[in-house]
């Protein structure tokens, strides 16, 4: 299935947007999530076990529903033309949402800065992991 009409833009805008920085990811137990207002869109992706064929999907919830099933549903899985997009898609909201390109800036700032990186090995016996 390709990416519903009235969700295409919105897709192209929050995957915009995510890899500009702007969104705030959060983990969930299988992908991430945005909260908009009283919305939140789910991602998450895996492999069909049946025909390990890969996919994407998308879940929209609403926070005046009292079940916490999501009122839309969708998915692309890796036979559609969008596919690769909404696997980037996904891929950059979960980098976003676990917080790694704070850590790369991290790393890159103590790389610069041209000091020791790394824990020394220390000569205690007591700490040897064996």
């Amino acid at each position: 299935m390709p990416i519903p009409k009235d969700y295409v833009d919105i897709i192209n805008m929050l995957k915009q947007a995510t890899d500009d920085g702007r969104v705030i990811w959060r983990p969930t137990r299988f992908g991430v999530s945005v909260k908009v207002d009283k919305l939140m869109l789910e991602l998450w992706s895996g492999t069909d076990e049946e025909t390990d064929t890969g996919f994407v999907t998308c879940a929209l919830h609403s926070d005046t529903s009292k079940s916490r099933s999501a009122a839309d549903t969708w998915f692309v899985d890796a036979n559609d033309d969008h596919y690769q997009y909404m696997l980037e898609f996904f891929n950059s909201a979960k980098r976003q949402g676990l917080g790694i390109p704070v850590m790369l800036d991290s790393l890159r700032v103590a790389l610069a800065e041209g000091r020791v990186i790394g824990e020394t090995i220390s000569s205690d016996k007591d700490d040897l992991p064996f």
